[in-house]
């Protein structure tokens, strides 16, 4: 599973955390703001173990805000 927290901590881009979050508050009150977020995160998993593979992602030193899935965090 590409969004799950052991291979989203293996990646360390997405914070699992935070992806967690998301799938909760689409679970507990659905929108479609939340539904395309996560449907891009998993489009943008699968694109990079395509051309990655899931263990040879590269790192970057991105910024992450504080509702950001991304890592690093505050």
């Amino acid at each position: 599973d590409v969004l799950s927290d052991a291979d989203l901590r293996a990646d360390g881009r997405l914070r699992p955390d935070r992806v967690a979050a998301l799938f909760a508050r689409q679970r507990m009150q659905p929108t479609a703001l939340v539904a395309r977020t996560l449907w891009a995160l998993l489009v943008h998993r699968l694109w990079r173990h395509r051309f990655f593979g899931p263990s040879r992602c590269p790192q970057d030193a991105g910024e992450a805000s504080a509702v950001s899935p991304l890592a690093p965090g505050p």
